[in-house]
């Protein structure tokens, strides 16, 4: 389990997150937005200074949403170093379910029915998390139909870059890779962009690509 890595889940309610080892939340931060940034000029200022607080050893810090736009504005931050997520959480959350409040976070540290891991190659952290940065944030545009298929690529190709193909044989690694891609293209079709894009999701070869 590697706790650090918690930031990478996309659970876009804000009420169950709490990051700062000194204890102090973010409930006061209405926003449905999970905004993070890697300038660690501004993180060295803290969650008090409008710096945000580190998730961990990362270098990579979660920053309110009115923080992040003065800085923005102020021309401290640069975009560059600054990333926005909203997302769906499945599991349903509220102050009175369960240990954490329910959510993704009730999964992981009170059921611990899921669990955070490490990526799975030869790569250090901040390594990754530079190769998963650059991907994104050249990349990804606002989701539309028209920018669908290139948001879930390079989606993919970030995922792949800090991980290892399973050790399976070619064929077969191959047609599950193939069958879960297009099982998560047809989730987010419906669930992001409330559009089914037909009721026939294309198994694609990618190494024949």
């Amino acid at each position: 389990v590697a706790p650090d890595y918690h930031f990478l889940f996309d659970d876009s309610s804000r009420g169950d997150i709490d990051y700062d080892d000194n204890g102090r939340d973010e409930e006061e931060d209405e926003s449905p937005f999970i905004w993070i940034h890697r300038d660690a000029a501004l993180g060295s200022r803290g969650p008090d200074g409008g710096g945000g607080s580190q998730l961990g050893t990362s270098g990579v810090w979660l920053i309110k949403e009115n923080d992040a736009l003065k800085s923005l504005q102020s021309g401290f931050l640069c975009l560059e170093d600054t990333m926005v997520f909203s997302g769906v959480c499945i599991w349903e959350k509220g102050p009175d379910l369960g240990v954490c409040g329910g959510g993704l976070r009730e999964q992981v540290d009170a059921l611990e029915s899921l669990e955070v891991v490490q990526a799975c190659n030869d790569q250090n952290d901040n390594d990754a998390i530079e190769s998963i940065w650059d991907i994104l944030s050249k990349r990804q545009n606002v989701l539309v139909k028209e920018t669908f298929e290139s948001n879930v690529d390079a989606a993919i190709d970030a995922w792949e870059s800090c991980t290892d193909r399973m050790d399976l044989p070619v064929g077969q690694s191959s047609s599950k890779v193939g069958l879960s891609d297009a099982a998560l293209r047809a989730w987010l079709s419906v669930n992001l962009l409330g559009d089914p894009l037909g009721t026939f999701i294309e198994v694609k070869n990618r190494a024949k690509q």
